[in-house]
């Protein structure tokens, strides 16, 4: 790449050396998540329009792109009921802090199976809510 940058008494000319590099994949493994009452409604369509707004961020801003692990969800059954809202119990930090609770929160029965050897899973409920502890 070839800058020019005008001066009063003539065009001075510099060289910027730039590399790019290939974007980084990062695969993301959805989970359409149900219990004993509940599954959630969330589709393909959902999942592909989360993938298409982080990869308009990311992608652009850090050269990172999201893809799908696999073409469908996993499927995870709860066996205890967890009520109409999945709820976590933030404890602080950004974006988003540890989830707590005195014994499992619904949000650690929910995540409990995500792989870790999948960097970003997404667990599709039917409803949550992050609330302060009380």
């Amino acid at each position: 790449m070839q800058a020019y940058m005008q001066t009063p008494d003539e065009p001075v000319m510099a060289e910027l050396r730039v590399t790019a590099l290939p974007p980084k994949i990062v695969n993301v493994r959805f989970h359409k998540v149900s219990d004993a009452v509940r599954s959630s409604m969330h589709g393909a369509q959902h999942a592909q329009e989360l993938l298409d707004a982080m990869n308009v961020a990311w992608t652009s801003q850090a050269n990172v792109a999201f893809r799908p692990l696999v073409a469908d969800f996993v499927s995870d059954t709860i066996a205890a009921e967890l009520g109409p809202v999945v709820q976590c119990y933030d404890l602080g930090g950004p974006p988003f802090g540890p989830c707590a609770q005195s014994g499992m929160s619904d949000f650690e029965l929910v995540i409990a199976n995500e792989a870790p050897s999948v960097p970003y899973d997404v667990f599709f409920v039917w409803n949550f809510e992050k609330r302060l502890p009380t």
